[in-house]
């Protein structure tokens, strides 16, 4: 596709075009969407990769990948509470996937300075996840400088 050419060569207005023009003639691609939302995200362009995102994931709103692309997008964009909120809501809707509960400590430490609140969840993640999660060391780690 033209637009993964120019990403390649690294024309990001290009490769956006292009995306855009994708999108014109069908919107339901989620897999542009997903990467226009990443295209904008890797450029620095917060509101348009929240935006690209969200449009993925009301596209397909039961792949927890694209709920997880659409958390990290959405954090730099969304107020506290709405953050804490669309966190909340996919870790319902994927109670499964422990990353959402490592979403919900790193947040709540981050952004309220909870650090009893992230202390609960950052355990919940550990009791959650596999020994060989990638996550799980830092999770660890992150506990203890609680």
């Amino acid at each position: 596709m033209a637009e993964q050419g120019a990403r390649a060569n690294g024309d990001v207005q290009t490769a956006a075009r292009a995306y855009r023009r994708a999108l014109a003639r069908d919107d339901s691609m989620v897999d542009v969407w997903l990467e226009l939302s990443t295209l904008h995200h890797e450029a620095g362009d917060n509101v348009w990769a929240e935006t690209a995102a969200r449009e993925a994931l009301r596209r397909a709103p039961d792949d927890a990948t694209i709920q997880m692309h659409y958390l990290v997008t959405a954090q730099p964009v969304l107020e506290a509470d709405a953050f804490i909120w669309q966190i909340n809501n996919a870790r319902q809707r994927f109670p499964e996937v422990p990353d959402f509960t490592l979403f919900m400590a790193r947040a709540l430490r981050d952004l309220y300075q909870n650090n009893s609140g992230a202390a609960r969840w950052f355990n919940e993640f550990l009791r959650q996840a596999p020994q060989d999660h990638p996550e799980r060391r830092a999770a660890e780690q992150e506990l203890r400088n609680l």
